[in-house]
């Protein structure tokens, strides 16, 4: 096989084939039954849009934890509808300029990650119906460096499958940056932080709420996702294999 003339949506479809064939080995499910299941997709959404960098006023996710509520009036993208097994997760990373990516590695960082941009998926679970904002981390994939993966959509397969359970929401954590942040879209595209209910102004004059975010990454630590933005969308998906 010429591997110079693979499509994106090729290496992507080979990547989630084997990623599938693992998670069914871990299901005990033999080869033969690969047909009879398919790995649906978390988070993908009718409307179609890009990164905003790298535009002017580029901007990126950082240093926060948060999943996507809706997309154009589509909701529960990311709540797992039945029980089964993530294999994959992607993310779709702008190429940002030199001055952007400065900016981002100088103010965005953090301890055991440097600058350098990094994404991990969390999986969250409601612990109160009382407080419908407040999540459990119950496990997390590995964090992956992204800086040899900005201006691409890169798919991460993972080597231990993550068992997912209905009505659990999957989530994209930050340690530093990520260029897959959208700004400008409708108002009924929204996604959710986590940061408390009274922290959610970031606009000039406070730094201090930026500041004091940090993304949930210590699993069994409940956390409030307490700020909703309109008009915002992180780019990303994640694959998994329903249990039968």
């Amino acid at each position: 096989m010429d591997t110079q003339k693979l499509t994106h949506s090729r290496i992507a479809a080979l990547l989630v084939a084997a990623a599938l064939l693992a998670a069914l080995a871990v299901l005990g499910l033999r080869v033969g039954d690969a047909g009879a299941v398919a790995a649906k997709e978390l988070g993908r959404a009718q409307e179609k849009t890009k990164p905003t960098c790298p535009k002017e006023n580029c901007q990126a996710t950082g240093k926060v934890s948060g999943y996507q509520f809706s997309v154009d009036g589509e909701r529960r993208l990311f709540k797992v509808p039945t029980d089964g097994r993530m294999v994959a997760w992607s993310i779709e990373l702008a190429n940002p300029d030199k001055l952007s990516q400065e900016f981002f590695e100088t103010n965005l960082t953090r301890k055991g990650y440097g600058g350098d941009p990094y994404a991990r998926i969390g999986v969250l679970k409601r612990v109160d119906a009382k407080k419908p904002n407040s999540f459990k981390l119950v496990k997390q994939t590995p964090a992956v460096n992204l800086t040899n993966s900005l201006g691409r959509t890169p798919i991460f397969t993972l080597g231990k499958t993550l068992k997912l359970k209905k009505g659990q929401i999957v989530a994209l954590s930050v340690p530093t940056w990520a260029s897959n942040f959208v700004a400008g879209d409708s108002s009924s595209t929204q996604w959710r932080a986590s940061r408390d209910s009274d922290k959610c102004d970031l606009s000039p004059g406070h730094d201090d709420n930026r500041e004091a975010t940090k993304p949930q990454m210590n699993v069994g630590s409940v956390r409030e996702y307490g700020c909703r933005y309109t008009g915002e969308r992180l780019l990303y998906k994640a694959y998994y294999v329903p249990e039968k």
